[in-house]
């Protein structure tokens, strides 16, 4: 620090925002000279008798054929170990690293998560001023084309991370919760602005504000095409959809202004198993994501429904205040607690959520009930005060112990019937709520903001919103574009909503009425009928090339026999004309491939679509008769980068793609 200082002649406050930690890859790392008195000193016993039975290799996990007391005993001092490991690593690491951003002036942004371990992935993002997680864009990491809807490789957990990050921001009251975004290792060249956009907004709706690129691919022109690569879409000037970027990039910047300068809001905490874990099978990644198979996916169905969750881990119980029938916990306010499977507590949680359940809070187990104390030491008697404490939760009139639900089960219907069972009305309810409509609540000063998602890259969704606002007035802002419109009703309180494919809306709800123009959802169907015509096709290639065609039909450029056709990547002109008979509303090119398209006719340009439908209104530019229409579409670089066989880089980012991907306008669509 002194060397950069004096080199630059500026203090380090000057010259950057943040230090940064990446993920915690520690391996099997489980010892420290002092640990055997660390542990004493803690724990109150000697661990060096049990270092056989639990201490385990890297990436694996003891199994003993024990049964009875010492079963018991080897889990109880496995907790103790591992928990000792954790408490000691945040001390002598992640709080000294916060300490040394703070003393120098500059933020610190941290990553908790990482592989073998979880080191404190709930307790480590409590300490820094900004928590990072971190998404990947390809959930099924195969050559195969992603689902419509959005999906998630739920075995990694990355957007269980977002909630642990988001929610610890959430209670400590930061206000930037960051992420490592759009990470990739499958999928570089294959990434659409579509595809980065699907995930930015489950980002947000897991309380994701700020979006650190995986990465930027700067490459000096020495070393050529694609140039110097790493994991992560590619960001990069050499890439066809670069001069398009602007439209996502500014999209998530007015999203992320208004999540981070706005408060959060959550009617539930979520508390997984996480220490029965480290007392069965240690610090171990991969049981936390996935068993119980609900608990890292119970954010979703409690969204769809429009309610919003954080998740907790125990600490953040023990230091809990009960105010009336809520659980305040730091920054944030609960009316319910939902254990997901959890049979172990600490005597201080369980003593917690007893006073919750006694004051009107609503605890809900599902699936197990906690039975038991985690530490060795005055075992019986914190078993005890458990016990106690949850029949103490199940005689009061809030606690409730429902069955887990079985994973072939409608997620959605089953949460919905367990909200009702226990009398929490959503922020905001949902008339036909789906798996693909997710919602967020927050505020500013008293202006109420809800956010709207549609996570399908094909469906639109029509629904009817119910808002607790009282005699506040809504109006809707839309992202994608930055304006704001009126938005009309008969109750204020109820609205009509239709979001189309991929879709995200802002709806505020505030004391005055502001003077704005009116929206108005498309509720109407659209009268179609199929464009048959010959193209005109201009091929400008990302390599420089260009090169002309005639189309009897469109096609999926992928299925050409012309390799040129069939390889391309960069901008393609489809150019034609139509016959309006004074009906001509709208253009819609049904099927685009994830591409970017910008539409003109007669020389006049209706717009730009970088993501869901490409729908065009074309009512007020289409003249009665001929009219000339051309279609600019730019493709993504994934068969032009396997194409070329001879440059290593790409053949090494596109070894997984077996088949080619679809490309290129296949149909285009008239409607009334």
């Amino acid at each position: 620090l002194k060397a950069i200082e004096k080199e630059t002649g500026f203090s380090l406050s000057e010259l950057v925002r943040a230090l940064f930690c990446d993920s915690i890859e520690l391996g099997g790392s489980n010892w420290t000279d002092d640990m055997k008195e660390e542990f004493m000193a803690r724990n109150g016993y000697d661990i060096t008798p049990w270092l056989p039975l639990v201490i385990q290799p890297a990436g694996q996990v003891n199994k003993f054929e024990t049964s009875g007391e010492l079963a018991e005993n080897i889990r109880r001092v496995q907790y103790d170990f591992y928990n000792t490991i954790i408490k000691v690593f945040l001390e002598r690491f992640t709080t000294e690293f916060q300490k040394f951003c703070t003393e120098n002036g500059v933020l610190c942004r941290y990553q908790s998560y990482g592989i073998p371990f979880y080191m404190g992935l709930f307790q480590g993002n409590m300490i820094p001023d900004i928590p990072e997680s971190n998404n990947w864009i390809y959930s099924q990491g195969r050559n195969e084309a992603e689902p419509s809807e959005f999906t998630w490789n739920r075995n990694h957990g990355y957007m269980l991370w977002n909630k642990a990050a988001s929610s610890a921001a959430h209670i400590t009251g930061k206000s930037i919760t960051s992420s490592e975004a759009m990470t990739n290792t499958s999928g570089v060249f294959r990434t659409s602005l579509e595809t980065i956009k699907q995930s930015d907004d489950m980002n947000f709706i897991t309380g994701i504000n700020h979006s650190v690129l995986h990465g930027y691919n700067y490459s000096p022109p020495k070393a050529g095409f694609p140039g110097w690569m790493r994991y992560g879409a590619y960001f990069s000037e050499q890439n066809t959809w670069w001069k398009y970027f602007r439209n996502w990039s500014d999209y998530n910047a007015r999203l992320s202004s208004v999540f981070q300068n706005s408060k959060p809001t959550a009617d539930i905490a979520v508390l997984g198993r996480l220490r029965d874990y480290w007392g069965e099978v240690g610090l171990a990644r991969t049981f936390l994501n996935d068993k119980p198979w609900y608990y890292a996916r119970l954010w979703e169905p409690i969204s769809n429904l429009g309610s919003s969750c954080d998740y907790i881990h125990q600490p953040v119980l023990e230091n809990a205040k009960v105010e009336g029938k809520q659980l305040m916990c730091g920054e944030m306010s609960y009316k319910t607690v939902i254990l997901t499977d959890v049979e172990s507590l600490t005597p201080e949680a369980a003593s917690k959520l007893k006073a919750f359940a006694e004051a009107g809070g609503k605890v809900v187990f599902i699936g197990k009930k906690p039975y038991r104390s985690l530490s060795f030491k005055n075992a019986k008697q914190g078993d005890d005060i458990v016990k106690e404490a949850v029949q103490g939760i199940l005689n009061s009139e809030s606690g409730f112990q429902v069955n887990a639900p079985e994973e072939s089960a409608d997620f959605v219907e089953w949460t919905k019937a367990l909200m009702e069972k226990i009398e929490l009305q959503p922020q905001v309810k949902i008339s036909h709520p789906k798996s693909h409509i997710y919602t967020m609540k927050q505020f500013f000063g008293d202006q109420e903001i809800y956010f709207f998602v549609n996570s399908d890259r094909k469906k639109a969704a029509e629904f009817d919103a119910t808002f607790d606002t009282g005699n506040k007035v809504p109006y809707i802002w839309i992202p994608a574009t930055g304006k704001r419109f009126a938005l009309p009703y008969k109750e204020k309180n109820k609205l009509h909503v239709k979001l189309e494919a991929l879709e995200s809306a802002l709806i505020v709800y505030e004391l005055a009425k502001i003077e704005l123009p009116q929206y108005k959802f498309s509720t109407e169907p659209i009268k179609t009928t199929g464009l048959e015509t010959s193209w005109d096709v201009k091929f400008e290639h990302i390599n420089g090339t260009v090169f002309n065609r005639k189309m009897e039909q469109l096609i999926d450029f992928s299925a050409s026999d012309d390799e040129a056709i069939r390889t391309f990547a960069g901008m393609v002109t489809y150019s034609t004309q139509i016959e309006n008979t004074g009906k001509l509303k709208y253009i819609i090119l049904t099927e685009v491939n994830e591409a970017v398209t910008e539409l003109r006719i007669n020389d006049k340009a209706a717009g730009i679509k970088w993501y869901g439908n490409h729908c065009y209104e074309v009512g007020k530019l289409a003249k009665q008769g001929t009219n000339q229409i051309e279609i600019k579409l730019t493709n993504t670089l994934a068969n032009y980068c396997k194409s070329l066989t001879d440059n290593p880089t790409a053949q090494a980012w596109t070894s997984n793609y077996k088949t080619p991907f679809p490309s290129g306008l296949e149909s285009v669509v008239l409607g009334e």
